[in-house]
């Protein structure tokens, strides 16, 4: 019974997805400007897709969330390695951007909001 249990336990762990790394933030271009305006983050990781070894990702993800300290913003093109966001409407300073996808956070990166 205990050796039952025990490969379920290790089964569960097998199949919960830890194969999809987390998404990684390379850049901001550019790494600053005013409110409404378009930046595109690149990166890596950002379609929560399980590693088939293959270099190619598919050309449109499903996405997460991308957010300017903690407020979220809009996306209008989301792939495996660029997400371009409008820069929400924040006051004038420095805002660490992050991504969230299946539960995983990306690393943060400095974007400096414009007046």
């Amino acid at each position: 019974m205990r050796a039952c249990v025990l490969a379920l336990l290790l089964g569960a762990c097998v199949l919960s997805g830890d194969d999809i790394p987390p998404p990684v933030i390379a850049a901001l271009v550019p790494p600053r400007s005013a409110a409404g305006t378009t930046v595109t983050v690149e990166g890596d990781h950002f379609c929560p897709v399980p590693s088939t070894g293959s270099d190619t990702d598919p050309p449109i993800c499903d996405g997460g969330v991308l957010r300017f300290g903690s407020t979220t913003t809009t996306t209008t093109r989301w792939t495996g390695t660029a997400i371009d966001a409008v820069v929400p409407p924040l006051l004038p300073g420095t805002y660490d951007v992050t991504i969230t996808i299946g539960g995983r956070s990306s690393n943060t990166a400095p974007f400096e909001v414009t007046p």
